[in-house]
C-alpha cells in the first residue's frame, strides 16, 4: 500500500514523531506529497481533535481533490497552448471524466500531485519558449525542482529542461545579457538532478525510490528481457488508462498506432521539441526502471495521449479519404463527405471513452458511499489487520513491529513498523540469521506472520523457528499470528 507509506510520512511530519516503514527508520519517500498531506493532517487535528487516522481521511481526500482540480486547470491551459481552445475543451472533458484520474484524486497517492506539478511546469516552459519572460522561467524552474521530489520519474522532466536549455545556452554563447532566461530554465535541472541521483545510489532502503535504486544493480544480461516485458505491459495497460478498464495488448497496439500517427505530424514548433523529449524520456524511464508497469503510471501522460490521438485520427481520416478518392476517382465533394463522416466517427469514439470512464467512476463511488473507512477494510483483504491495528494503538504488543503490511500498520497506528528485509521483486531472500541480525539492530519486538503472503510468511517463520532469537506466540487475529520476542 503506497498510500499508507505517504500517510505514515505525513503523520510523522505533522506530529514530529519518528516512524519506520520498510527497512529503515527514514524511508526514502519523495517529500512533496507527505508534506502536502501533513497540512491536511494539521487541519484535521484542529477540526476533529483526538480522531484516529481514518477520521482524517475526509481532509486527505479533500487535499487530493484540490490537487486534481489544479491538474485539470494546468492541463487545460497547456492544451490551449498546444492545440487551441477547441481541442483544449476536449482534453478537459476527457480528463475530468477519466476514472483513472478521478480515483487517484481521491487517494493519498503521488500521481495526481505530480500531474499538477509536471503539467504546470510544462505549461510555463512552453510559454517561455513562445513568449519568453522571467516570470515564466521562474515558475517553470520552481515546478521542475518539485517534480522529482514528488515522483522519481520527474527526473525525466528535469533532464528534458536541462538538456534543451543548456544546449541552447551553449549554442548561443553563455552570456547573462542575451541568454538569461535559458540559463535560468536550465539551472533547476542542473541543481536537482545530481543530488537526486546521488541520493538514490547511496540509499539502499526500501521505499518508493527502491525501484530506481534496484535498477543500478540489475544485470545487463537481464535488461533486454526487462525492457521487452515492460514495453509489452505498457501497451497492454494503455486501454486501462484511456478507457478506465481492461488490459488488452491488441487494443493497446491499436491505440499506440494512432498515437504514433499523431506524433508523425507533431509540429516541431516552439515547445513541441521539449514535450517530445519529455515524453520519450518518461516512457524510457518507465520501461527500464520499474519491475511491473501499472496503469496509474501512465496517468501523467493523459493530456498528451488525447492530443496525439486527435492528431492521429485527423491524419488517418485524411489518408483514408484521399486513398478512397484516388482509387474510385471521386471528386472533392465526395472526399469532403468522407472526412466529415470520419469526424463523426471520432466524436462517437470520444463519447464511448467518456461513457466507459463514467461507468468506472460509478463503480468506484458506489462502495465509498455505502461503507465507512473501517467497514471497507473489514470486508476486504485487510480485515484481520484492523483488530491488530487497534491492539498496536493500545500498546499491545509494545515496541517496533515487523510485518508484510508495515506501511498500513504505521499509517493507522503511528507504530514503528518494518517490512521483512528484502525487495519485493528480488529473487533473493535473507536467511534466518540475517533476519535475526536485522531484528536486533532495529530493536524489533514483535513479528506478524501473514500466510496469504508466501514470501514474507516463509521468511518470518524461519526467523521464529530457526533464528538465534527466542519468540513466543502472543496472539492471533484471523489468519494473522503475532509472535513476541523474549529476553
Amino acid at each position: 500500500m503506497d498510500s499508507a507509506l505517504y500517510l505514515a510520512a505525513a503523520r510523522s511530519y505533522a506530529t514530529g514523531e519518528q516512524f519506520a516503514v520498510g527497512s529503515s527508520a527514514r524511508p526514502n519517500v519523495p517529500p512533496v506529497t507527505p508534506y502536502y498531506l501533513a497540512v491536511a493532517y494539521k487541519i484535521a487535528e484542529i477540526a476533529a481533535p483526538n480522531s484516529g487516522l481514518p477520521g482524517k481521511f475526509l481532509y486527505f481526500n479533500l487535499f487530493g481533490g484540490l490537487a486534481g482540480l489544479a491538474g485539470l486547470l494546468a492541463a487545460f491551459l497547456l492544451a490551449v497552448e498546444l492545440g487551441g481552445g477547441r481541442r483544449a475543451l476536449v482534453v478537459l472533458l476527457l480528463l475530468s471524466t477519466s476514472s483513472s484520474y478521478y480515483s487517484l484524486s481521491t487517494q493519498p497517492m503521488t500521481e495526481v500531485p505530480y500531474c499538477a506539478i509536471s503539467w504546470g511546469a510544462l505549461l510555463f516552459l512552453v510559454r517561455l519558449e513562445r513568449r519568453g519572460g522571467w516570470g515564466n522561467a521562474l515558475a517553470a524552474g520552481i515546478l521542475v525542482i518539485l517534480a522529482p521530489m514528488t515522483r522519481a520519474i520527474g527526473a525525466a522532466l528535469a533532464l528534458s529542461a536541462l538538456a534543451l536549455y543548456a544546449r541552447r545556452a551553449l549554442g548561443q554563447g553563455v552570456t547573462l545579457k542575451s541568454n538569461s532566461t535559458s540559463l535560468l530554465a536550465a539551472l533547476p535541472g542542473a541543481l536537482i538532478l545530481p543530488g537526486f541521483f546521488l541520493y538514490i545510489l547511496r540509499t539502499a532502503d526500501a521505499g518508493t525510490f527502491s525501484y530506481v535504486h534496484d535498477l543500478t544493480y540489475r544485470s545487463l544480461l537481464q535488461a533486454p528481457a526487462i525492457v521487452t516485458a515492460n514495453a509489452s505491459e505498457l501497451l497492454a495497460k494503455l486501454p486501462a488508462v484511456v478507457m478506465g478498464r481492461g488490459s488488452l495488448l491488441a487494443a493497446g497496439v491499436l491505440i499506440a498506432a494512432i498515437l504514433v500517427v499523431g506524433a508523425s505530424v507533431w509540429r516541431q514548433g516552439r515547445g513541441r521539441r521539449l514535450l517530445s523529449l519529455y515524453l520519450l524520456l518518461y516512457v524510457a524511464f518507465l520501461i527500464i526502471s520499474v519491475p511491473e508497469v501499472n496503469a496509474r503510471y501512465l496517468v501523467p501522460l493523459l493530456p498528451f495521449i488525447y492530443l496525439l490521438a486527435m492528431d492521429g485520427l485527423s491524419v488517418t481520416g485524411e489518408w483514408a479519404s484521399g486513398a478512397l478518392s484516388r482509387a474510385r476517382r471521386w471528386g472533392g465533394n465526395k472526399r469532403a463527405r468522407i472526412q466529415a463522416a470520419w469526424g463523426k466517427t471520432a466524436v462517437v469514439a470520444a463519447c464511448l471513452v467518456v461513457a466507459a470512464n463514467l461507468a468506472g467512476i460509478g463503480s468506484w463511488l458506489s462502495p465509498q458511499f455505502s461503507k465507512d473507512f473501517y467497514k471497507a477494510y473489514e470486508d476486504g483483504y485487510y480485515a484481520d489487520y484492523m483488530p491488530l491495528a487497534h491492539a498496536l494503538a493500545a500498546g499491545s504488543p509494545t515496541g517496533p513491529v515487523m510485518a508484510r503490511q508495515a506501511r498500513l500498520l504505521a499509517a493507522l497506528t503511528g507504530a514503528r513498523a518494518y517490512s521483512p528485509p528484502y525487495l519485493q521483486f528480488s529473487k533473493e531472500r535473507p536467511s534466518a540469521e540475517e533476519t535475526s541480525r536485522f531484528v536486533r539492530e532495529r530493536g524489533i519486538m514483535s513479528v506478524v506472520v501473514d500466510p496469504r503472503n508466501g514470501d514474507s510468511a516463509r521468511v518470518l517463520r524461519e526467523l521464529v523457528e530457526r533464528g538465534s532469537l527466542k519468540w513466543r506466540e502472543a496472539a492471533s487475529y484471523g489468519t494473522l499470528t503475532v509472535y513476541v520476542r523474549e529476553g
